[in-house]
């Protein structure tokens, strides 16, 4: 309650996946992280565990295979491998196996944010000198990720929506706020901003979790 600014700007036609928990002021981030927060009960969390499961499973296949050919394997790429089909299902709601696909999409997604200059750029601006992202920042847009991400949950929620499927992930969760806008009337649910929620669980465990 006393320390929610945390003095950052966001530019949203620059970067609108950066309109996330992490970043956002108190007037969008209060709301915003009431309505998220359920995400993460026990309960919520349980009913994930099969998802979780389904994904250490390929894992163990993949093991096997690694095994079975007797060459030598990069384990930080294999957990990299693992924690993107983990967040891929449990926040996507995407059973991509990237274990299996050389080469995922996802994956080389996750792996262009963490190398991507225009990205890392922003980033640096932000620390260092923010007024740059207002004057430069049209040369600093990361449009291939942004439309990935903003496509891939807008698909699956209208996919989702058309064919009455139910899943136990956040795009569930960013559905129903969606349908229920009067929980967060403060704020405009634009599919950049709900992409940007499910993005920072991508950004945050695609690097750390591995």
């Amino acid at each position: 309650s006393s320390f929610m600014d945390r003095g950052l700007t966001v530019y949203e036609k620059i970067e609108p996946l950066a309109q996330h928990l992490f970043l956002l002021e108190s007037e969008k981030w209060r709301p915003l992280r009431s309505t998220l927060s359920p995400m993460f009960t026990s309960g919520k969390l349980k009913d994930m565990f099969p998802l979780v499961a389904e994904c250490a499973g390929n894992l163990e296949k993949f093991l096997d295979r690694v095994a079975d050919s007797g060459e030598p394997v990069e384990c930080r790429e294999m957990s990299a491998k693992f924690t993107t089909d983990v967040i891929g299902s449990c926040v996507f709601g995407i059973s991509m196996n990237s274990l299996g696909d050389e080469d995922s999409e996802f994956r080389r997604m996750g792996r262009k944010i963490f190398s991507d200059f225009k990205l890392l750029a922003r980033v640096a601006c932000r620390q260092i000198a923010p007024w740059l992202i207002k004057v430069f920042g049209r040369f600093l847009q990361s449009t291939e990720i942004d439309n990935f991400f903003i496509g891939l949950v807008r698909d699956t929620m209208q996919y989702r929506e058309k064919n009455n499927i139910y899943r136990p992930d956040m795009i569930n969760i960013l559905m129903e706020l969606k349908k229920h806008p009067d929980k967060v009337n403060t704020i405009e649910l634009t599919d950049s901003l709900l992409t940007a929620q499910a993005f920072v669980f991508f950004n945050a465990g695609f690097e750390t979790s591995s």
